[in-house]
């Protein structure tokens, strides 16, 4: 088995699942030899992982040989004997034995044990250093079980030939002479085969009229059979034969041990015969059997009715009634006979009827939903009723199907529970194929079409798209490609709920519908997703002069939920072949050219190649900026705070820079609005806050404690767990939150002001101070303003550059110091860039200022040799 690599083990298991072609290699053809085998050839690595197993694993555990790979053994094993087994090859590789050999429980799929005999040799490389193990599993199950029996069988005989009364023994008893002749029988015994069995009888002539059976189901001749076998030998014997009682009763399996014995004082020897009723196992062991082959075959049935014809069939040759019959229902039907089946033929919905009715059965087992017997007592009826005994076993599944297995003697009979369960076990395969093939037609219905507003769906229109460009292409008329999205139907669904989102979409279908031709497609691809393909139009003027159309036609007001919605659209327009031939490629064109309407706010965009190529780029740039969160392409320059009175540094500023691979370095103008556009604002906060409380405290540990500014994304504002974050940023950074600031947007803090104020709060309580950056661009409130702890509003650089020529502007500063004083904060002007501008704002009375005329962004250890200078 060594030459059967690991490396291998993965492609023999799916030639054995036939998903691999046919290989005529001489490694091809040993692993179909192995895979004919009745035995498991296996091997594995040192670790005792699964590197190879072949088909005959899958048919002894069920498990699937792919799904074994690279598990352990030790998985399959029986928990009471994995140690022992660890114990044992541990033994044999420390005692320098090559192989091993003993039996276990191994589990299978179903969770139950059967008992495999494990030959295996140890596999060492060159070096004699251990590679794994390769052997056989054999299946001994039964050969233990018959063993077992046959053990037990022998020490109640002991007890019979010590004379010993075998009249209360668990199975029956029955000892003959070495001629066969009766010498004395159990009562057990005499109800088994259904005849006195007097002392003195002779059994050999008894022995033709029980027409003993082997375990297949072939005839025995006595001569072949264990008690001839037994006097010839002189052996025990021991086999499962079937025996039909002479009293009429069925044929029973019985377990038949014969063991001779030697007499006494030299007396002719006897022999003591024991029998044991596993009948009803074995009918058990038939109905579960027949259980797993219906539930595969229900995987494999080309229709419901070979189904439901297989189902029937199955319970006549199992519990041996004279008809079956199988009603199904759905949620809106009344119960219907599907197929019928008498013993010895087969007939279609169109069966005989019998009394008592069986539809009138069914349906009383269908709408009760318990099992209806009848007959099982001695019949008091009328005549015609006389002598059957049925049984009407109900099923319902979840989706509302309901099945009812009925079975019917000719002759009264008891239904035991277990018939009743093996009934049930079936009807809900029977439901489940339903309620599977049911979805699947449902599923086949819908492939081609959206289930929400009935329109072609992506892969129609796909379909549809590819015979269109074939036939433009023959006739050279060209194609137009609409994809629309709706502008905010989000906010719809967030706060009026998806019912009325449904709804809309429902009625934008049916306008899109309306004001296209017939031979159009309307599609929607999803979501608020809708494409418009239209044959035949190859202009891109024409082709946006529809869209304007088309948009106007989905902005008039619609009645939706008792309210009144005017539904704003955003068009992509393509036009073929203009803007390609490739079914893929114009669809992601139309959605370039719709997300350019949309950035644009026109409303339609016909697609401009010069504007994907950007849009590509910040798309690279997008994947780029994923890998510089993760790694240290990001850098954070800092700019200094002055104060205005006294030029002193009282702070600084942190920026972040990207120092891309091949574009240098990037101002953040070039992608935070990427990453708050895309996700990844709060991911691009945190690291840079992270980066500047690591440097707060390398300033604090040279004696040089340093307040540092961070701005905060909108985002994160409304984060209720950014004051926990926050804090244990700083407890990591060791650094005292007086030396942190974090500086939000005007825009960010009147966005959701309740939200806001409370996050602003938590930050103050643990002693952060806030920064209103950008102040005069909003639209704040002066009470919000008044009731928020923040400590500081910081000018826009857009009055402060415009200060100097525009008195307007000076007044507006101006106003907002004195606000700012008022409402005891300082403030902070940004962007002073002239010598007249800081002369300006100190006689204003402004507090600090940031500027290229005060100081640049620079790196941190910049900041630190000016401030060691």
């Amino acid at each position: 088995m060594s030459s059967v690599a690991s490396s291998e083990g993965m492609a023999v298991s799916a030639e054995s699942n036939g998903a691999a072609h046919r290989d005529s290699s001489p490694l091809g053809q040993e692993r179909r030899v192995l895979d004919d085998l009745a035995v498991v050839v296996f091997e594995t690595d040192p670790s005792g992982n699964w590197t190879y197993l072949n088909r005959a694993w899958t048919t002894i555990t069920a498990f699937p040989v792919a799904e074994t790979l690279g598990t352990n053994f030790l998985d399959y094993v029986h928990p009471d004997e994995r140690a022992a087994t660890v114990a044992m090859f541990t033994a044999v590789v420390e005692g320098g034995a090559d192989a091993c050999h003993h039996e276990t429980r191994y589990r299978t799929r179903s969770g139950a044990y059967r008992w495999l005999e494990l030959r295996a040799n140890l596999l060492f490389d060159e070096a004699g250093a251990l590679i794994g193990n390769s052997g056989t599993l054999v299946d001994v199950t039964s050969r233990r079980g018959l063993t077992q029996t046959a053990a037990e069988h022998a020490a109640l005989a002991e007890l019979v030939t010590r004379e010993e009364s075998f009249d209360d023994l668990p199975l029956g008893g029955l000892v003959l002479d070495t001629d066969l002749v009766v010498v004395r029988s159990s009562p057990t015994t005499r109800r088994l085969l259904g005849h006195p069995l007097e002392a003195g009888e002779r059994f050999a002539e008894l022995l033709p009229r029980f027409e003993l059976l082997n375990s297949q189901g072939e005839p025995l001749p006595p001569q072949r059979g264990p008690l001839e076998t037994a006097v010839s030998t002189g052996h025990r014997q021991f086999a499962e034969l079937q025996w039909r009682p002479l009293d009429g009763r069925p044929r029973l399996s019985i377990q038949t041990t014969v063991i001779p014995s030697g007499g006494r004082d030299d007396e002719a020897g006897e022999m003591v015969v024991l029998l044991q009723d596993v009948t009803e196992l074995r009918a058990a062991e038939t109905r579960q059997a027949s259980v797993a082959r219906l539930g595969q075959r229900a995987l494999e049935a080309a229709s419901l009715d070979d189904l439901f014809h297989e189902t029937i069939s199955l319970v006549v040759d199992v519990l041996a009634t004279d008809v079956a019959r199988l009603f199904t229902a759905d949620p809106d039907d009344a119960i219907r006979l599907r197929a019928e089946v008498q013993r010895g033929a087969a007939t279609g919905g169109g069966a005989r009827t019998a009394r008592p009715d069986p539809a009138r059965l069914a349906d009383e087992a269908s709408r009760t939903g318990a099992a209806v017997v009848t007959g099982d007592q001695a019949p008091t009826g009328a005549d015609e009723d006389r002598g059957l005994s049925s049984l009407s076993v109900p099923v319902g599944g979840s989706s509302g199907l309901r099945a009812v297995l009925q079975v019917q003697s000719t002759e009264q009979r008891a239904f035991h529970n277990d018939e009743i369960s093996f009934l049930q076990s079936l009807a809900n395969i029977v439901v489940a194929a339903m309620a599977r093939r049911q979805a699947e037609e449902a599923a086949v219905a819908q492939a081609l079409h959206d289930p929400l507003t009935g329109l072609a769906n992506r892969r129609l229109l796909r379909d549809r798209l590819v015979q269109a460009i074939r036939m433009s292409r023959r006739e050279k008329n060209g194609l137009t490609l609409l994809l629309a999205d709706l502008d905010s139907f989000k906010d719809i669904n967030d706060s009026l709920g998806h019912d009325v989102g449904d709804e809309i979409l429902r009625v934008v279908a049916s306008r899109l519908e309306a004001a296209t031709r017939e031979v159009d497609t309307v599609a929607r691809l999803g979501g608020d997703e809708f494409v418009v393909l239209m044959p035949g139009l190859a202009t891109a003027e024409g082709a946006a002069q529809v869209a304007h159309k088309l948009r106007q036609r989905l902005a008039e007001p619609m009645q939706v939920a008792g309210l009144s919605f005017q539904v704003q659209a955003s068009f992509g327009v393509i036009v073929s072949p203009i803007h390609g031939n490739d079914p893929s490629i114009l669809l992601k064109r139309a959605d370039v050219a719709m997300y350019q309407a949309k950035a644009t706010s026109t409303g339609c965009s016909v697609y401009d190649a010069e504007h994907h190529e950007k849009r590509l780029g910040r798309l690279a740039l997008l994947q780029d900026l994923h890998r510089a969160l993760d790694g240290a392409e990001l850098v954070l320059h800092y700019q200094p705070k002055i104060a205005l009175s006294s030029g002193a540094t009282v702070g600084v500023e942190a920026l972040v820079r990207w120092q891309h691979p091949q574009q240098g370095m990037l101002l953040p103008d070039a992608f935070v609005p990427l990453a708050e556009h895309n996700g990844l604002a709060e991911r691009l906060t945190s690291t840079v806050l992270n980066a500047a409380l690591r440097q707060a405290g390398e300033w604090l540990r040279l004696g040089v404690p340093r307040p540092v500014a961070v701005n905060v994304s909108p985002q994160m504002l409304r984060d209720p767990d950014l004051c926990a974050t926050v804090g244990g940023q700083l407890q990591e950074a060791a650094v005292p939150p007086e030396l942190l600031q974090l500086e939000v947007t005007e825009g960010a803090v009147m966005h959701d002001p309740r939200c806001s104020a409370e996050v602003i709060a938590g930050l103050h309580a643990i002693g952060v101070t806030l920064a209103v950056d950008d102040f005069g661009t909003g639209y704040s409130s002066l009470e919000f303003l008044r009731r928020i702890p923040v400590q500081e509003l910081k000018i826009d650089r857009s009055f402060i550059t415009e200060m100097v020529t525009d008195s307007r502007d000076v007044s507006i500063v101006q106003s907002v110091i004195e606000l700012a004083h008022a409402l005891d904060m300082h403030v902070v002007a940004e962007g002073i860039e002239t010598r007249d501008a800081l002369r300006q704002l100190i006689d204003l009375g402004c507090d600090q200022g940031q500027g290229y005329y005060l100081g640049r962004p620079v790196p941190a250890h910049l900041i630190t040799v000016a401030a060691a200078g």
